[in-house]
């Protein structure tokens, strides 16, 4: 059998590829391994957040939690207290600023946050979790994630 001059051809270019490719294909899997542990570490330290100071709270029916958070160099007053508990829902009324919010907190992961800003910017901010329900008092945490915000006084 004669041996056709392009295939000939075409069987070398396919080998020097190959070699290339090898080589390329090493390069690529350093760069890859690379860049997935970059990415898992910028993941690891961005997924935690930052809370500053945390409380948990024991509140009965129409009982209030007043705090005076500081923010900066001025004294916002907030007022926590909660109505009704029905359905697993927990009715809250939160007064930060002179401004009323009224929210319904659930146990389960998605409903049991309410993240109020504290300020102009995103951070820091105040969330209230919805913990549990017994004995006719509701288990709250507070937390304050971000820098810039404490609080001076609380009481019940």
């Amino acid at each position: 059998m004669k041996d056709l001059g392009y295939l000939g051809e075409a069987r070398k270019k396919w080998q020097g590829w190959q070699k290339e490719g090898w080589q390329k294909h090493k390069k690529w899997q350093i760069f890859k391994w690379i860049f997935l542990l970059l990415c898992a570490q910028e993941l690891l330290l961005a997924s935690a957040p930052q809370f500053t100071w945390s409380k948990d709270l024991h509140l009965q029916k129409e009982q209030n939690y007043r705090a005076q958070i500081v923010l900066e160099s001025t004294q916002k007053p907030l007022v926590l207290r909660w109505t009704l508990y029905k359905n697993y829902g927990l009715v809250m009324h939160i007064r930060y600023d002179k401004f009323n919010y009224q929210t319904i907190l659930y146990t389960d992961y998605q409903r049991a946050d309410f993240a109020l800003p504290l300020g102009d910017n995103p951070k820091p901010m105040l969330h209230i979790f919805f913990k549990d329900f017994s004995e006719q008092k509701a288990h709250l945490r507070l937390y304050i994630e971000g820098a810039g915000a404490s609080v001076a006084q609380e009481n019940l």
